[in-house]
């Protein structure tokens, strides 16, 4: 999309919005200003300021005219914000550039379990905490203060509507102190987009901006599937459901259901590309056969978003090849950083696999497991396919907490003390 009702946009050879032009909202024409954006080699947002037009030749026209271009040697990029990232792209703290330099601290987002917790801001020496009460999608709803002689107190509510149009806020203390709003993502003052890292998204349409693509493949409508007719929209926000569903990042996704015992693998775009059966059936004790048989298990994950293991992924290979009978079995394994548990600890070692194909205590997503989610080799089969042309990068566990209490009430039943 070259322009829509409000801006216009410049694309890098990437794919990326590199420059955009906003309306006046006085006069309601095009301003004249001009945002660009720059990226790292990982494709991150990293800085974003004001650019100039430059003269080119326009072979259309037989002469030169005033045009923009992404390339900071030419287009006198002056840097206003910049931003330190995390290991999935998310912006942890913005700076701003004064004086020729960045000299002033702006704020530094908190995440837990990849997800968007709450913000400091205010004096650098002194920063004030502020923590965000979200809706199961991840957008905003209220803030609350978390330190100084307020801690606790409510601050704002904030309001929008399903495909995050119609935001609006009610403050008692007038500070809003991160970007971050729809599904946690960053939205851009100069655009009204919301930065999707992969793409960017506008919440008045209700629709990206770039269409979703697929490199490797030679499909003209990737991913969709011919049945479902809204995922032949190749800019299409979440199969157009953005009540029930949210787009992590641009890319794709796990979402692990314990009531509905399946797991449901979305591409970059949304897209549902299947569900499988799945279960956290998880012992008091790992069941025999496991690694640690006999050892006192953490119990089923906690409700949450995950990142991802990167390292399982390297290849695309998902630590395939191992023996049928080794711990996750032979089609792989998809680990979760920093998984919360019903025993109160934090694990490295749950993870998605299919489990031990020769043996026969552990050849079913519903078998007992150490901690892990256990699901078919059909759905490991798929994961392994879509990985080397699109990462995955978190998992959602949602609807746990029965498997949590009754693991909770065993282990209590047997004397473990339990948090």
């Amino acid at each position: 999309m070259a322009a829509d009702l409000i801006n216009t946009y410049v694309y890098d050879a990437e794919g990326r919005i590199c420059a955009m032009e906003s309306v006046d909202p006085v006069t309601g024409t095009l301003s004249g200003d001009w945002t660009g954006y720059l990226y790292d080699a990982a494709g991150n947002r990293v800085a974003k300021g004001n650019i100039k037009p430059v003269w080119v030749y326009v072979p259309s026209l037989g002469k030169y005219a005033l045009s923009y271009t992404c390339d900071i040697t030419v287009n006198g990029f002056m840097p206003e914000e910049g931003y330190v990232v995390g290991p999935a792209g998310e912006q942890l703290s913005e700076m701003k550039w004064v004086n020729n330099g960045w000299s002033r601290w702006e704020h530094t987002n908190v995440y837990a379990g990849g997800k968007l917790i709450g913000t400091y801001d205010g004096n650098a020496s002194a920063p004030t905490l502020h923590f965000h009460i979200d809706d199961p999608l991840g957008t905003r709803r209220a803030q609350v203060a978390g330190s100084g002689t307020n801690a606790g107190t409510l601050e704002a509510v904030y309001q929008s509507l399903p495909f995050g149009d119609g935001y609006n806020w009610n403050t008692t203390t007038g500070d809003d102190p991160t970007e971050n709003q729809f599904t946690g993502k960053e939205r851009d003052t100069e655009s009204g987009n919301d930065y999707f890292l992969a793409r960017y998204y506008n919440s008045a349409s209700g629709r990206f901006l770039s269409p979703d693509w697929d490199a490797k493949s030679d499909d003209p409508v990737p991913y969709a599937k011919l049945d479902n007719p809204q995922t032949l929209n190749l800019y299409a926000y979440v199969g157009n459901n953005p009540v029930a569903r949210m787009d992590a990042d641009g890319h794709s996704t796990l979402t692990f259901d314990g009531e509905a015992h399946t797991v449901t693998l979305y591409d970059k775009s949304g897209k549902e590309v299947g569900h499988w059966e799945t279960y956290n059936n998880v012992s008091i004790q790992a069941p025999k056969g496991e690694g640690f048989q006999g050892r006192f298990t953490n119990g089923p994950i906690l409700d949450g978003i995950y990142q991802i293991r990167q390292a399982d992924q390297k290849g695309g290979k998902l630590h395939v090849g191992e023996p049928a009978d080794s711990a996750f079995g032979s089609k792989g394994v998809i680990h979760l950083d920093d998984a919360k548990t019903a025993s109160g600890a934090t694990v490295q070692d749950d993870a998605l696999h299919a489990g031990r194909a020769a043996t026969k205590e552990h050849d079913q997503p519903q078998s007992k497991t150490g901690g892990c989610a256990r699901t078919t080799p059909d759905a490991m089969d798929v994961i392994q396919a879509l990985a080397p042309k699109d990462p995955l990068q978190t998992m959602t566990v949602k609807n746990n907490q029965k498997n949590v209490q009754q693991w909770q009430k065993d282990a209590k039943a047997r004397g473990d003390k339990i948090p």
